[in-house]
């Protein structure tokens, strides 16, 4: 008999945007594209990326903007990474 695998509870209390297309984001300091913006909530965001990220470490990172979201060509934020997988 197979074993069942064990289905956690989402425990996201905010919706989250998923977004139809992936905003390429790059380290600021460095300009390595270090992934894509996967979702975004009020609270925090996601990102796809090959490489895992230390915990508890803040990074400045860009993001390429179109024209469809701001007039501005990037944004840059900083961030601490709170969760890898």
């Amino acid at each position: 008999m197979p074993k069942k695998e064990k289905i956690e509870k989402e425990k996201r209390n905010l919706k989250r945007k998923i977004f139809s297309y992936y905003m390429q984001v790059e380290d600021d300091n460095t300009d390595e594209i270090i992934g894509y913006l996967a979702d975004i909530n009020m609270i925090g965001f996601r990102l796809d990326c090959k490489k895992e990220f230390p915990l508890d470490q803040n990074y400045s990172l860009r993001f390429d903007l179109t024209d469809e979201v701001a007039e501005k060509a990037f944004m840059v934020v900083v961030a601490r990474s709170k969760w890898s997988q």
